[in-house]
């Protein structure tokens, strides 16, 4: 029944307060800091207040027994020395009664050699207390004397308790009207300050300014707000004129908004059309470049095998054109024309000894000469099938994916030496093979052989002329599901800052050199799923380029290790 009434009466005006500053806590933190900080000042100032009120009394009660007991010391010590001398007990008696009924006096203690033993009134409990001693005096006709001594017990604890009790009322007291202070303090500044922020921030929140009206919006109560002229009525009237500019401003902006999209639509549309165009021309022109980049990289290749048939033909030529058989032949014929009558006893002569064995060196050394004219032609012919396949392979970058097959890779390099084989012979290289794995892997051979044609070229070209021991070598290794193919040369070296351009399309360090070797040669292991690096550890120590290529189903190979040298 009771809950029900409480249900159905109407929230009071202290509830509601209360409710408005703790319960809406996230709305209000401004109020509830207030009532936070005005409660802890006002009870820290009742508690300094309370202390200082205490103190001042125990002070002064202090002072009530100090004065007390020096009064007694004036008074009532000096009767009690008369007793004492005339030995008047019932006085004595007397006078420390009344000392003992003083009080906060606990006990009195009388000690003398005129008397049988110490007096004693009461009995000594407290645990804080004042003692005092005074000694005893007969005074006759200006002259004192010593009679005993009395020393009195004075208990401190009902004092404390005194004050401790009135510390507590005077504390309450205190606080009681700090927090109604404090508590009429927060009605004043809520209705006055939070109250009028509060729609003040609502009013801010919810200013417009894409509006139709040219007139602001004035909140509510804007009576209540501007009710008071002070800080916040001008806050109001600011925060009012500021949205007057915010929405003419905001207008302006949209016309000019409209206007600059108007024409950025106009200059989209006129630089996409343009953009269009240059990216068709890009495109057309990315084409031929790549087309012209290609064809020049497998240029150089050619030019690489033409140079060694060009070596071959003018060997070819310079042998032929040095050739003596025709002449010693004919110097044979024209001798046996003038011996033919005596031939016979010719050829039994030493003479004609002689001319049999020149005969047959004659033959032999024409038969050497021959087969040295057969070598050079194969070669030729070699070299002019080599010129066959990068053509067919330039007609397959053209026209046609790559087919792939399985090679082998002791064939591949075996080829790509008998290419340079001219050139390793001019410079009196050694090329050393060790091929730990020799395949079958499935690429395209004619990429990896032309790969390993500029690779060894390369090489050529980097060892100098005054190498006592010129060497390349080449070695095969696997590592994972790759083959490493590497080319490696004791000749100049490659420097540092060379090494992260060395593939570049143009780049080259020779005097005569293109910078198209190696940038196709990267493009080509790309293109078969690899990868090239070179490695060198600077100047004069030699180079190291690793072909790295995958496997792509590895079969176990029953074809021998090479070692070419």
């Amino acid at each position: 029944m009771t809950a029900m009434l409480s249900k159905d009466r109407p929230p009071s005006k202290f509830s509601e307060i209360w409710s408005t500053l703790f319960s809406r806590t996230s709305f209000q933190p401004v109020a509830k800091r207030l009532v936070f900080f005005t409660v802890g000042i006002s009870t820290c100032f009742a508690f300094l207040i309370s202390i200082m009120q205490i103190l001042f009394d125990y002070q002064t009660e202090f002072q009530d027994i100090e004065e007390s007991i020096h009064h007694l010391d004036q008074v009532s010590i000096k009767s009690l020395g008369t007793a004492i001398w005339y030995l008047d007990q019932v006085q004595i008696e007397t006078i420390l009664d009344g000392i003992r009924e003083l009080p906060n006096v606990q006990q009195v203690v009388l000690s003398s050699k005129s008397l049988e033993g110490d007096v004693v009134k009461g009995e000594l409990s407290a645990r804080e207390r004042i003692d005092k001693h005074f000694d005893v005096f007969y005074v006759q006709e200006g002259h004192s004397r010593k009679v005993g001594k009395i020393s009195i017990y004075v208990s401190l604890d009902e004092l404390y308790y005194n004050l401790l009790v009135k510390f507590g009322f005077s504390l309450l007291g205190n606080i009681v009207k700090t927090l109604s202070v404090s508590f009429l303090l927060v009605l004043y500044i809520r209705r006055t300050v939070t109250k009028r922020l509060e729609a003040l921030g609502n009013y801010a929140s919810n200013v417009v300014l894409d509006r139709a009206d040219q007139e602001s919006k004035a909140p509510h109560d804007q009576d209540h707000i501007q009710g008071y002229q002070d800080e916040i009525s001008h806050l109001y009237e600011q925060i009012f004129r500021m949205e007057e500019r915010l929405v003419a401003g905001y207008r302006q902006l949209r016309e000019q908004d409209i206007e600059y999209q108007e024409r950025l639509e106009s200059e989209v549309k006129r630089k996409t059309e343009e953009l269009a165009l240059h990216q068709r021309e890009l495109v057309e022109a990315s084409r031929k470049a790549g087309m012209a980049e290609v064809a020049v990289g497998f240029l150089h290749n050619i030019g690489n095998i033409m140079t060694s048939i060009f070596v071959s033909c003018e060997t070819v030529a310079k042998m032929v054109e040095e050739s003596e058989y025709s002449k010693r032949t004919q110097a044979f014929f024209d001798l046996m024309k003038k011996k033919v009558e005596q031939l016979q006893a010719y050829l039994s002569s030493e003479e004609g000894a002689q001319a049999n064995e020149f005969w047959r060196a004659l033959n032999r050394y024409e038969g050497e000469q021959r087969q040295q004219l057969l070598d050079l032609m194969n070669r030729i012919l070699v070299g002019l099938k080599d010129i066959e396949e990068i053509i067919k392979l330039q007609m397959i970058f053209a026209n046609a994916p790559d087919i792939k097959e399985d090679c082998y890779i002791d064939a591949m390099v075996e080829k790509a030496i008998n290419i340079n084989r001219l050139e390793l012979d001019k410079a009196g290289i050694e090329c050393e093979c060790y091929l730990d794995f020799i395949g079958p892997l499935v690429s395209v051979p004619a990429k990896i052989t032309q790969i390993l044609v500029n690779l060894i070229l390369n090489s050529i070209q980097a060892i100098k002329i005054d190498n006592k021991h010129p060497r390349i070598t080449i070695r095969s290794e696997i590592h994972g599901d790759d083959v490493h193919i590497i080319c490696e040369d004791n000749g100049k070296g490659i420097a540092p800052e060379n090494l992260i351009k060395i593939f570049s399309f143009g780049f080259t360090t020779k005097k005569t050199g293109s910078g198209f070797g190696l940038h196709s040669s990267s493009l080509m292991a790309q293109e078969l799923g690899g990868n090239i690096e070179a490695r060198s550890e600077g100047r004069g120590k030699g180079a190291q380029f690793i072909i790295i290529l995958p496997i792509q189903g590895r079969k176990t190979s029953q074809k021998p290790q090479l070692a070419i040298s």
